[in-house]
């Protein structure tokens, strides 16, 4: 039996995805995985709680009654919780489906969805420092001092590309590496052709998160 244990399985990913690999069952996976969305979603919360993102409502103050700019700022802190609670779940199932489908049955999807568990902590670890950055600097959302957002701020005009390219960190490499190691040991596939597959799963993702983003 295999028991979750996010930390070490991010600092010690090798020896804690060999015993996945050996392993039959996985054990806390689930509490694992609603500990994690709760706390990205009140991540999120605080955020807005804190006022970040909240300034598109400043053009409303005076045209509109304030009853109706404090609806919209509840619904809008309602949105941005439930995506914090739900998007990364869907982001990581539907990435798991992805790998499990290219690799062909090579790994178990239970286990590959235990891999990408680890991603997701990681993306909640740096969702929180830049949280802690943007509440320090008053930084936007394509800010991030972990990636390549300000770059892409000043090369391009496009929201589109600017969303892609902040979405490239060093928090983002941290995670290919750890799913990396993780399906190499679990399968009988090299680690460059597991690399291969990871990135073209994430980069993926992550353009049509970006589409996504630009259409809403």
């Amino acid at each position: 039996m295999f028991q979750v244990r996010l930390w070490r399985g991010i600092v010690r990913p090798s020896a804690t995805f060999m015993e996945l690999q050996q392993a039959e069952t996985v054990r806390g996976f689930f509490r694992r995985l609603a500990i994690l969305s709760l706390c990205n979603a009140l991540l999120s919360g605080l955020g807005v709680y804190m006022g970040l993102d909240t300034e598109r409502f400043t053009p409303l103050i005076g045209k509109m009654p304030e009853g109706y700019i404090e609806t919209a700022k509840l619904l809008f802190a309602a949105g941005v919780i439930g995506h914090g609670l739900i998007a990364p779940m869907i982001v990581m199932y539907v990435t798991s489906l992805l790998i499990w489908l290219i690799i062909r049955g090579k790994v178990p999807f239970d286990k590959i969805m235990t891999i990408e568990l680890y991603a997701m902590f990681i993306y909640v670890i740096e969702h929180a420092l830049f949280l802690l950055f943007r509440l320090m600097t008053g930084a936007n959302i394509f800010s991030s001092p972990f990636g390549l957002g300000i770059i892409a701020q000043l090369a391009f005009d496009h929201l589109f590309l600017i969303h892609f390219f902040q979405s490239i960190t060093i928090f983002s490499i941290w995670s290919l590496m750890v799913q990396t190691i993780g399906l190499t040991i679990c399968s009988s596939m090299s680690k460059w052709s597991v690399l291969t597959i990871v990135a073209i799963v994430y980069l993926f993702i992550r353009l049509a998160a970006s589409l996504i983003f630009v259409m809403v």
